[in-house]
């Protein structure tokens, strides 16, 4: 990426206006959204990245992070409180820990990536995932990734996208999430749903590349990617297998196709194609709590 001429630094105050236009026009397609997601972050990125170079773009650089809210690949995350791991790691506080991609849900609740350094028990150190959500009122820090003696784990350069099933914690967004990691050949990621009227609708997805720097200040073994997808919470009510928001939890049969991850490369190529069923996992309040 060439170093932008000086006198086009101003362009921080114009990308802000854009991107709040963008995150608020919920209008369009799923495909112009999901491609506005994406872009929005590879801008700010790209901004914030080549900002640095120059003394006026580190000034820069700041005043968008301070508009944005977002923490930084490669910084700190923000939550602090105890990281102490159940399983792998037990008892024991990481080492490390970095954010290596940040965003927004839908509905504006912050979210970060965050790959911890942990010793394990039986020696060596391992990488544990986590997604973190600073605006949450209690359990910000949910370890869904689990911990890994190489990270990224093997299985991602086999399956290609290695994702979670669909999950529904209103303390976190209002949104469900599906959440997953990707192979470095990787460009983006494409998450369809089965409508109320059964046709396919895109899920809003952000995807981020994990590489350079940020990659080696987190000790992975190699570039990975990371994608977080937002499907609108009213696809529990006819598209998961229970909705948790009923009381007793209503039951619908088991849909194996509910769900399409499909991973492009920088061409745009279709390299994977996956199907998912619509078990739902939840957090936060108990049903009928």
């Amino acid at each position: 990426m060439r170093e932008p001429d000086r006198a086009q630094l101003p362009v921080v105050e114009a990308f802000g206006a854009e991107l709040e236009r963008a995150m608020a026009d919920r209008a369009g397609s799923r495909r112009r959204q999901s491609r506005r997601r994406v872009l929005a972050t590879v801008c700010a990125a790209g901004l914030v990245a080549v900002s640095l170079m120059t003394a006026p773009g580190r000034a820069a650089t700041g005043a968008v992070g301070e508009w944005l809210g977002l923490a930084e690949p490669g910084d700190p995350p923000t939550v602090e409180a105890p990281r102490t791991r159940a399983g792998a790691g037990a008892g024991t506080e990481p080492t490390g820990s970095v954010v290596v991609a940040a965003g927004r849900a839908p509905d504006g609740a912050r979210y970060e990536f965050v790959v911890e350094s942990i010793e394990a028990p039986a020696g060596g150190r391992q990488r544990c995932l986590n997604i973190e959500w600073p605006d949450a009122r209690t359990g910000q820090i949910s370890p869904q990734f689990g911990c890994y003696p190489a990270f990224p784990p093997a299985e991602v350069h086999d399956l290609v996208v290695k994702w979670q099933g669909a999950m529904y914690d209103e303390t976190y967004t209002r949104d469900v999430q599906i959440a997953g990691l990707a192979r470095s050949d990787v460009g983006t990621v494409e998450i369809r749903y089965r409508g109320r009227d059964g046709t396919r609708r895109e899920a809003a997805v952000d995807f981020a590349r994990v590489a350079g720097d940020v990659r080696r200040q987190a000790g992975a073994d190699g570039p990975f990617g990371v994608f977080l997808a937002f499907l609108p919470q009213d696809w529990l009510g006819y598209g998961a297998i229970f909705d948790p928001r009923q009381c007793p939890p209503e039951q619908r049969p088991h849909d194996p196709d509910a769900i399409e991850v499909i991973a492009y490369d920088d061409r745009g190529e279709v390299i994977a194609r996956e199907k998912g069923n619509n078990i739902l996992s939840t957090g936060g309040r108990p049903p009928c709590a």
